[in-house]
């Protein structure tokens, strides 16, 4: 009886140590892009962007929306056509119990999401759900949003992505990029610049939007990547939401 209270003294003390560590943003989903065709398939994956020495366990759902088609007959017989937006959802099994993280290491969570020709077109968020693996208590949700555009459908909107990294926009200087996509201007973003799954540069500071439709890099950790190419990955880290704009060449100024 007392080694199953400590236990659950346990899990309360980590527990309350994880939150903690999960609102100061060191921990951020990353996916192998952020537009995706038919037959292409997703990865998900955790980044530690620093030490996570307490353990968790994770759960990845897949969130979109379907247009529903509902009829309706009236009293005098006659039918109604209406139509609704339904959000569905796709869940993954939950991992096993990570134990530790180390700084800028990743743990794959899922890679056997496939986009099919009938899979619906437009906005997907991918929520990762962290547990405590004691209590089983939800510490916080982890978010991201990816595309799914079939070749034959119109490019697809923002569909309530408010971080999103659509492409390069413009060469500043060799310490001074900007990027197009969708941005929330009160954010606090931290950028993660990667070369064949490992951390080349992690901005702290110098990820701020000049507008809801631009996001720059600024700093001299960037001098010297101009040419290159990365997967650049940006988090919004007070709210645990983050997208990843993969194969990025930077390009070398004039």
């Amino acid at each position: 009886m007392k080694r199953n209270w400590m236990m659950i003294v346990l899990g309360l003390l980590c527990a309350t140590t994880a939150q903690a560590q999960w609102r100061n943003g060191e921990v951020t989903v990353r996916t192998n892009g952020n537009v995706f065709e038919s037959g292409d398939k997703v990865k998900v994956e955790l980044l530690a962007l620093e030490k996570i020495d307490e353990p968790f366990y994770a759960q990845v759902i897949y969130a979109y929306t379907e247009t529903v088609e509902e009829k309706e007959t009236d009293d005098k017989g006659e039918t109604k056509t209406t139509y609704k937006q339904v959000e569905r959802q796709r869940k993954r099994d939950a991992s096993p119990v990570i134990e530790l993280l180390d700084k800028y290491q990743s743990f794959v969570l899922d890679d056997r999401f496939h986009f099919g020709d009938v899979t619906p077109a437009g906005g997907y968020e991918i929520r990762v759900c962290i547990f405590n693996p004691y209590t089983k208590v939800l510490m916080t949700v982890l978010r991201t949003c990816i595309k799914h555009s079939n070749p034959e459908a119109a490019q697809v909107s923002q569909a309530g992505c408010d971080t999103y990294l659509r492409s390069f926009k413009r060469y500043n200087n060799s310490k001074f990029l900007t990027f197009d996509g969708w941005f929330r201007q009160s954010s606090n973003y931290v950028a993660v610049l990667m070369q064949g799954g490992r951390v080349v540069t992690h901005l702290r500071v110098g990820a701020y939007t000049s507008g809801s439709d631009e996001l720059n890099l600024s700093g001299q950790e960037l001098e010297g990547l101009t040419g290159k190419t990365f997967d650049v990955l940006i988090h919004d880290f007070q709210r645990g939401i983050s997208s990843t704009l993969s194969r990025v060449t930077l390009p070398v100024g004039n």
